[in-house]
Formats: structure tokens, C-alpha cells, sequence
């Protein structure tokens, strides 16, 4: 008869520790679904205090902050691109613009055959700038994609030094 009472009042113990887990494992679905849902931001809790589901609580919130980490730092990329884009349009449209009045300068009615070829020469020069500030800017977008591969190779620094150091000799 005791061994009974032992057994009933262990399987309702059983019982209520499970329903108490089934309990906190629909709480943690919840919170994660209103997460994912971006309805909260609020990292998952628990009321419960069970090693196991604590230990999955505690990686589902390291996995948050991975989460986070990441998209602060796609904005951070993404910022820097759009900065880095801004700065490269001026770069660009500065020369461009500077050809664009020497080009309408030479072709004013009454402008010496001089001063033409001037406002020539300086178009030129600009547009020579521009195509510099163009292929840096290509060699950048080659060496920057993933598919390139830099290949390191070990250089001689005193035969470097030495040539530096020979280049300052007459000073």
C-alpha cells in the first residue's frame, strides 16, 4: 500500500514538472515568435528554473545578439558604401564639370585661336585626371572583389633600404 502512495505521488510530481516545462517551452515559443515578428526586442526570459532549458534560453539569446551584431553591421557597411559612392561622385564630377566649361569656353564666338587651344590643353589635362581617378577607381573594384586572390610574396628589405638610402646620397 505505501509503495503505491509512493508511485501515485511521483508520477503527479512527474506530472506537474512536466506541465510546468510544457508550460515554459510554449512561453519561450512565444516570446521568439513576437521576435521574429519584430512585434518586441526584448531577448527571451524564463520563469521556470531548469538547467537544460535555461542552457537553450541562454544560446537562443547568444544567437540574438549575433543577430544584432550582424545587422549593425550591414548598416555600418552599407553606410560606408553609401559615403564612399558620395565621394567618388564628386571625385568624378569635379574633373567633368571643369571639362565641360573649358569645352564651352573654346567654342565662344570670338575667342582667339590661342585661347582655344588653352582651354584645349586644360580639358585634356582634366579629362586625363578623370581617367586616372577611373581606372584607380576599376583596380579598387578588382583587388575589393571576393574573387580576386592576393598572392604574397616575400621581398628583400634591406636591398629596399639600401636603394633609399643610395637615392639620398648627393643630400
Amino acid at each position: 500500500m505505501g509503495v503505491i502512495i509512493i508511485l501515485s505521488i511521483s508520477v503527479i510530481i512527474l506530472l506537474t514538472y512536466l506541465y510546468f516545462i510544457k508550460k515554459e517551452i510554449k512561453n519561450i515559443y512565444k516570446q521568439l515568435n513576437e521576435y521574429n515578428r519584430g512585434y518586441t526586442r526584448k531577448k527571451i526570459d524564463i520563469s521556470l528554473f531548469d538547467r537544460d532549458i535555461e542552457n537553450l534560453v541562454r544560446v537562443i539569446n547568444d544567437h540574438i545578439n549575433i543577430s544584432i551584431n550582424a545587422v549593425i553591421k550591414q548598416k555600418n557597411t552599407e553606410d560606408e558604401l553609401k559615403r564612399a559612392i558620395a565621394n567618388i561622385s564628386h571625385d568624378i564630377r569635379t574633373p567633368l564639370t571643369s571639362i565641360l566649361g573649358y569645352i564651352q569656353m573654346s567654342k565662344r564666338e570670338g575667342t582667339s585661336h590661342e585661347k582655344q587651344l588653352e582651354c584645349i590643353n586644360i580639358a585634356e589635362s582634366k579629362a586625363n585626371t578623370l581617367k586616372k581617378i577611373l581606372e584607380k577607381l576599376f583596380i579598387f573594384s578588382i583587388v575589393e572583389s571576393p574573387e580576386y586572390i592576393i598572392e604574397l610574396e616575400y621581398i628583400n628589405l634591406n636591398d629596399i633600404l639600401y636603394e633609399l638610402i643610395a637615392s639620398f646620397y648627393d643630400e
